[in-house]
C-alpha cells in the first residue's frame, strides 16, 4: 500500500523567521547539538511554556525536523500483530497543519522495541530523506510527499532485518546522501547521488547488527570526514569516495552504540552505556586520529568516567558533560577523563538507561529528560546549577526498565525560529521559546550538592572493612520471549547483589524496592552501598528465604522497610535468633505465609512457594513470573553438595523429592519458554562486566536435582556396607558427569544423612 496526499498551501514567511535558524537534521546542523539562535527566554514562564499548535501523531522514536516552514517526523500505526504502517508527515511549522502525508506497509516480527520508526528525517532544499525500521528509504518532495526515489535494504542490498531495526538517519554531503545499510557483502555504508538515487559508492563489510548509530561528517585534518561509529569500531571515511582514513576497534557487543559521536574543535569522543568513554585527538594536517584516553569500567553499574546511553554528550571549555548509564548527569575533565562531579538532579531517577538529550544555547544547556521535562541548567567543572525546569510532553513510550512514570519520553526535539518542536507516541507539539522582550528577573538560582569523589566506583564497591559487593544485572528472559513481546515485559529491573556468603536479589517494583535475602551481619553498609548503585528508591520489602544468619543478618539495617515477608517455620526459628530479641523483633517478618502467597501484581508480581523439608523446614522459592526467573537460594546454592541446617528442620533425605516439586512448579511459570532463570542462593553466575550472561536454567535444576539423587543413593549404598561417615567420604564414588561439583561439605551433608536413616 502506497499513498500520498498533498495541501497547496502559502506559508507567510517572516523576516524575523528567515533570519532565524532551522533544524533540518538529527541533532541540528551538523549533529553537533548547537542551537546558534538569540533571543531565547532566560527562564520558563510561571504557568508554563506557550503552546502554538498541538497535533496528533502516532508511535515512533524519531525525532522532528523542521526546514523552511514544516515539520517533519515519521511514526508508525499497529493494524494486526506485528504488522502495520510507517508513514512520513509534513506539518505546517506555523499552524501544525498536516500539508501531506506518504506512507507504506512494514512488518515489526523480529524487531526489538517494535514502536515505531527510529531514524530522524534529513531534509535538504526541496527534498527529505525517510527511512523505516525495516529498511525503506524514501525521497520526498518537501512540497507535495511525491516519491521522487526510493531504496529498499532488504531486497536491494540483501541486507539483514536487524534486531534493532534501522536507525541510522542519512547525512547530506554536497551532492551525496549518505546512509547506513548494511549491505551483502561491502555495503555497509552506502553513498546515493541525492537527486537521482543512484549509488556512488559502498564502504565496509556488513554487519550481523549493525548497530543504532548514525553518520555524520566534521571539518578535521585539512579535510571533510565521515565519522561513523559501528559496533566493531569508530571509523573515518572520504565522504566523496568511500576510501577509509582509519578505523580504530572498539566492540562494544550489545549492538546499542546510541549516543552519536562528540567533535569538538581537535577532539572526538565516544561513550557507550556499558564501555564507557573514548576521547581520541585528531590531526590538524591529515585525517589520522591518535587516541587520548579511555576509561577502564566495562560495566555499565560500576563506572569510572561517563557511560552514556542514547544522550549524546556535549564537550565545552575543556570538560565533558554528559548523562551516564543509570541517570547520573556527570563532569569529566577532557584530558584526561577524570571525574570532577555528579549529580541525579537531572534525571532524578536512579534507573537502568535513564536519560535526557543535551543540547548547547550560548552558555546554557537545555535538557529534555526522559520524564518529559524541559530543564535549563549550565554546566561548568564547579558543578550543576539548575536556572528552571517545566513540564514539555507527557512519556509515552515503554521503558523496557520499570520507571516511576511507567513510561519514558525518547525522541529528540527539533530547536529552531525560536520555538521547541517534540513528540511522542500521541501528539507533536510546538512551544515557543522565544523572550518576550521585556527585562527578565531571573529567580534564585540554586547550585545542586554534587559528589565530586572521582573514586566512589569500583570494580567491586569496597567499605572501609573491607567487605565487597559486586552487583549484576539480571535481564531474565530468553531472547525469543522478548522478541515475542519486547514492549511488554521485555526487561527486567532485578539485580544480583553477590557477597557476604549468600546472593541478595533486589527488584525495583512500583512499591518500592524489594530484597530477597539481607546477608549476614556485618554487612548491612556494603549490601546498601550496593544499592544506592542502582536504584535511590527505598527498601520497603525484605523477603527472608531461610532463617539461616547469611539470609537475615541484616534486616535491621533498613528501618524503612514496610513488610518483611517469609513462611511461618522461617520466622519460628528468626524468634529464637539473638539479632532479633528485645526492641529488634520488629526486624522479624510480619507477613507469613503456609504454601503459596503472591505479592503486588502485573509486571510487579512475585510469587512465594513453600515445597517441603529441604535445607530448613521453611525454605522459600521467589518466582518472578514476569520475567521467568526464581531464586531458589539453598534449594541450589551452586554446583556443590547441598548443605543441611538440621536444627532449623532441614533433612537430606527429604532434599530430593522437595527439589523435584520446586522443578515440576517452575516449569509451569510464565514466560520461561519451559525454560526459566535460575538464581542461586551463592556461587559466581558467569557474567560480562555487571551483565549476568550465565544465569542457570531449568536444564542445570534438572542435573543438580540427578546429582543430589545420586549423592542420596551413594551415601545409603555406603552406609547398608557398614562405612563410617569418614570412610563413606573417603570411597565415595559418583557418575563422572559431576566431577566439577564441589564436595567441600560432603562430610557434614552424609553425616545427616547418617543421622536421618538412624532414626
Amino acid at each position: 500500500m502506497k499513498k500520498f496526499f498533498g495541501v497547496t498551501a502559502l506559508l507567510a514567511v517572516s523576516v524575523g523567521t528567515l533570519c532565524a535558524d532551522d533544524w533540518p537534521e538529527y541533532r541540528g546542523q551538523g549533529r553537533r547539538g548547537v542551537w546558534a539562535e538569540t533571543g531565547i527566554l532566560e527562564t520558563f514562564p510561571a504557568d508554563g511554556l506557550k503552546v502554538l499548535w498541538r497535533t496528533p501523531v502516532k508511535g515512533g522514536y524519531s525525532g522532528t525536523a523542521v526546514s523552511n516552514g514544516r515539520v517533519f517526523l515519521t511514526d508508525f500505526t499497529v493494524i494486526s500483530g506485528s504488522k502495520g504502517v510507517e508513514r512520513a508527515l509534513a506539518l505546517d511549522e506555523q499552524t501544525g497543519r498536516v500539508l501531506w502525508t506518504y506512507e507504506w506497509e512494514a512488518t515489526y516480527a523480529g524487531l526489538m522495541w517494535a514502536h515505531g520508526p527510529r531514524a530522524t528525517p534529513t531534509v535538504d532544499g526541496d527534498r527529505v530523506y525517510v527511512v523505516g525500521a525495516m529498511g525503506l528509504m524514501y525521497c520526498l518532495d518537501v512540497e507535495t510527499g511525491q516519491v521522487l526515489w526510493q531504496k529498499n535494504y532488504v531486497v536491494d542490498y540483501d541486507a539483514p532485518v536487524s534486531m534493532w531495526g534501522i536507525a541510522g538517519s542519512p547525512v547530506i554531503e554536497d551532492d551525496l546522501l549518505i546512509t547506513i545499510v548494511n549491505g551483502t557483502p561491502y555495503a555497509l555504508i552506502v553513498a546515493f547521488d541525492k537527486k537521482s538515487g543512484e549509488e556512488v559508492w559502498r564502504a565496509l563489510p556488513s554487519m550481523a547488527e549493525p548497530g543504532i548509530n548514525s553518520p555524520m561528517v566534521i571539518s578535521a585534518g585539512g579535510t571533510r570526514q565521515l565519522i561513523y561509529w559501528s559496533p566493531e569500531a569508530l571509523h573515518s571515511l572520504n565522504p566523496v569516495t568511500g576510501e577509509v582514513y582509519w578505523t580504530h576497534p572498539w566492540r562494544v557487543g550489545d549492538a546499542m552504540n546510541l549516543a552519536l559521536p562528540v567533535h569538538s574543535g581537535s577532539e572526538l569522543l565516544v561513550s557507550h552505556f556499558a564501555r564507557g568513554s573514548r576521547l581520541f585527538s585528531l590531526d590538524k594536517t591529515k585525517p589520522m586520529a591518535t587516541e587520548i584516553w579511555h576509561g577502564e569500567s566495562t560495566s555499565e553499574i560500576f563506572t569510572d568516567g561517563l557511560h552514556s546511553m542514547y544522550g549524546t554528550p556535549v564537550i565545552h571549555d575543556g570538560h565533558i558533560y554528559g548523562i551516564c548509564s543509570y541517570g547520573q548527569m556527570r563532569c569529566l575533565r577532557a584530558s584526561t577523563g577524570e571525574r570532577i562531579w555528579e549529580t541525579q538532579e537531572v534525571t532524578q531517577e536512579r534507573a537502568r538507561w535513564a536519560s535526557g538529550h543535551l543540547v548547547r544555547n550560548g552558555n546554557r544547556v537545555f535538557i529534555n529528560n526522559d520524564r518529559g521535562e524541559l530543564i535549563i541548567a549550565r554546566l561548568t567543572p564547579e558543578g550543576y546549577q539548575e536556572i528552571d525546569r517545566t513540564s514539555l510532553i507527557k512519556p509515552t513510550t515503554p521503558p523496557g526498565v520499570r520507571r516511576q512514570l511507567g513510561a519514558i519520553h525518547v525522541s529528540h526535539p527539533a530547536y529552531a525560529n525560536q520555538n521547541i518542536y517534540v513528540r511522542n507516541d500521541e501528539e507533536v507539539v510546538a512551544y515557543s521559546l522565544a523572550a518576550t522582550g521585556s527585562e527578565v528577573v531571573l529567580p534564585q538560582q540554586r547550585k545542586v550538592e554534587v559528589d565530586v569523589s572521582p573514586t566512589r566506583d569500583k570494580t567491586l564497591q569496597e567499605t572501609d572493612e573491607g567487605k565487597r559487593v559486586h552487583v549484576q544485572y539480571m535481564p531474565g528472559l530468553s531472547d525469543p520471549s522478548r522478541r515475542a513481546n519486547p514492549t511488554g515485559t521485555a526487561y527486567s529491573t532485578l539485580h544480583l547483589l553477590s557477597g557476604g556468603g549468600s546472593h541478595t536479589v533486589v527488584f525495583t517494583t512500583d512499591d518500592g524496592v524489594v530484597l530477597v535475602n539481607t546477608k549476614r551481619a556485618g554487612w548491612g553498609q556494603a549490601l546498601k552501598d550496593a544499592i544506592d548503585y542502582v536504584t535511590n528508591d527505598s527498601v520497603t520489602t525484605i523477603i527472608n528465604t531461610h532463617p539461616n544468619s547469611e539470609y537475615t543478618g541484616n534486616n535491621t539495617e533498613f528501618p524503612s522497610v514496610v513488610n518483611i515477608v517469609a513462611h511461618d517455620n522461617t520466622r519460628n526459628a528468626m524468634e529464637e535468633m539473638a539479632p532479633f530479641a528485645g526492641p529488634d523483633a520488629r526486624f522479624l517478618p510480619n507477613k507469613t505465609y503456609t504454601d503459596r502467597l503472591s505479592l503486588f501484581s502485573g509486571r510487579n508480581q512475585i510469587d512465594l512457594y513453600h515445597f517441603g523439608r529441604a535445607h530448613t523446614d521453611g525454605d522459600t522459592v521467589v518466582v518472578f513470573p514476569a520475567f521467568g526467573l526464581a531464586y531458589l537460594g539453598e534449594f541450589f546454592p551452586s554446583k556443590a553438595v547441598p548443605s543441611i541446617d538440621a536444627e532449623n528442620g532441614g533433612s537430606a533425605i527429604a532434599f530430593v523429592e522437595t527439589l523435584t516439586k520446586v522443578i515440576a512448579t517452575l516449569e509451569q511459570v510464565e514466560n520461561n519458554d519451559g525454560n526459566a532463570f535460575i538464581v542461586p542462593g551463592r556461587g559466581a553466575p558467569a557474567h560480562t562486566g555487571n551483565l549476568l550472561t550465565g544465569l542457570a536454567s531449568l536444564r542445570d535444576l534438572r542435573e543438580y536435582a540427578d546429582f543430589t539423587q545420586a549423592f542420596l543413593v551413594a551415601v545409603k549404598d555406603a552406609r547398608s556396607a557398614g562405612k563410617t561417615v569418614d570412610e563413606a567420604v573417603a570411597t565415595l564414588v559418583l557418575p563422572e558427569k559431576y566431577n566439577d561439583y564441589d564436595m567441600t561439605a560432603a562430610k557434614a551433608t552424609i553425616q545427616v544423612i547418617y543421622d536421618e536413616l538412624a532414626q
